[in-house]
């Protein structure tokens, strides 16, 4: 655990400040009692997933404990907007977004980069339906502009505590929709998307289930244990449960979709 020193802190804002660690700044909030492990489980996640993202570390201030975020990117060089960011400076409506609308809004504004911007995005939301995340919100899903040439691109991932959320496990309802029609109909926003995309997408995320299974999440428990996070008994418990769940909500898109098809076929 890292030992935070009034001389490290940089900066403060709100319930936040910014301590600089081996040349390095770090985002630090007060660590939720139920929910300060979940950052760190979240982050080997992605690593097997093979999404960028942020590191985390445990931090002590004052007989506090804090979660740390390493800063995803140089504030000289490069500037980090939120997607809520992105459409006030074109006075968009940043309400209700959906992966369509935030599609119509890159083709707009910046069409160079609409294609990689997507492919990463759409590459969120699957990962984000593989923990089981329904806070991923306009003002985490950030992107990092490059001060020189003004080329734009998604930002690694942080905030990934609100794991294993009801609404995302039993429902497949997320923060981000797929179109206009996800919050009308509040259908599972899961099958939604693969309904209606490339097969490669289901392929791709049955491919993705082992990382969630629970003999995976016992090897990513000791793993953190190896770096002295040390998850409770109660932790691994609910975390596990909320990932087998996941899982089977995930299956039971895949099965109705392979179903769907076949009735489709025979119609």
């Amino acid at each position: 655990m890292i030992q935070i020193k009034e001389d490290n802190i940089i900066k403060h804002f709100g319930v936040y400040f910014i301590v600089l660690y081996n040349g390095k700044e770090y985002y630090c909030k007060k660590a939720d009692r139920s929910l300060m492990f979940n950052e760190f489980i979240a982050e080997e996640i992605a690593t097997q997933y093979g999404i960028d993202h942020a590191h985390y570390e445990l931090g002590d201030y004052n007989g506090r404990k804090y979660i740390m975020s390493e800063s995803v990117y140089d504030p000289e060089k490069e500037e980090l907007l939120s997607l809520e960011d992105l459409y006030m400076n074109y006075n968009e409506d940043s309400l209700n977004l959906h992966l369509m609308d935030i599609w119509y809004f890159f083709s707009k504004y910046y069409p160079k980069y609409v294609t990689n911007i997507m492919n990463k995005l759409v590459d969120l939301f699957l990962f984000d339906s593989l923990i089981g995340n329904s806070d991923r919100h306009y003002l985490n899903i950030t992107f990092i502009v490059d001060k020189s040439d003004g080329s734009i691109r998604v930002s690694p991932i942080f905030d990934n505590e609100m794991i294993g959320e009801k609404l995302a496990i039993n429902d497949g309802i997320y923060s981000l929709g797929v179109n206009s029609d996800s919050y009308k109909n509040e259908v599972n926003y899961l099958y939604d998307f693969l309904s209606s995309s490339n097969p490669f997408y289901t392929k791709y995320l049955v491919n993705k289930l082992g990382i969630i299974s629970s003999n995976n999440l016992d090897s990513i428990f000791d793993n953190l244990s190896e770096k002295d996070i040390n998850v409770p008994d109660v932790t691994r418990i609910i975390i596990k449960s909320s990932m087998g769940t996941n899982r089977r909500m995930i299956k039971n898109v895949i099965n109705n979709l392979t179903e769907d098809k076949r009735l489709s076929l025979a119609m």
